[in-house]
């Protein structure tokens, strides 16, 4: 629980450091510890991107429809 947090935490703050170690746990035995680094992987992608919202892919589509 303790790892997963800390994956969350690292993909919160989203420097280059912190990328570096989420990708570095990407291969874990533990199904959660994999899991949350992708997560925090994608939340570090957006804390960079130009997107206004975390689900904007969705909001677009929703528009087009």
């Amino acid at each position: 629980m303790v790892r997963h947090e800390c994956a969350e935490a690292l993909g919160a703050i989203a420097t280059n450091d912190c990328e570096i170690v989420l990708r570095g746990h990407l291969d874990d035995t533990v199904d959660v510890v994999r899991e949350s680094c992708v997560v925090a992987l994608d939340m570090s992608e957006y804390e960079h991107a130009d997107q206004l919202e975390y689900a904007d892919g969705l909001h677009r589509v929703s528009k087009d429809v």
